[in-house]
């Protein structure tokens, strides 16, 4: 396979080649590659891994019906966390 590299890329890779960090081109262009395919990655991981948990909850029935009750609940639970400065949990933002 040969591709054309813009010339600012082209630059970059031959830095690192120079650099010594790198034996050739094609190594530059590997380890990008997979640096990159790793980023697609860990995000499809990590829902995997949160639907996984999901279902063993509701295989042990930590699992209860979301009512307009319970809705309320949790709405008046987090205003008053807000009110008092609770932080949110990370795994809750989105």
């Amino acid at each position: 396979m040969q591709i054309m590299l813009p010339t600012e890329i082209k630059s970059f890779v031959e830095r690192e080649v120079a650099s010594g960090r790198y034996a050739d081109e094609q190594q530059v262009i590997v380890e990008a590659l997979r640096r990159l395919a790793d980023e697609e990655l860990i995000p499809m991981v990590t829902v995997a891994e949160g639907v996984a948990e999901s279902l063993a909850q509701i295989e042990r029935g930590e699992v209860r019906e979301l009512t307009d009750d319970v809705f309320d609940d949790l709405l008046k639970k987090s205003e008053a966390d807000a009110e008092h400065g609770v932080p949110v949990r990370e795994e809750a933002r989105f």
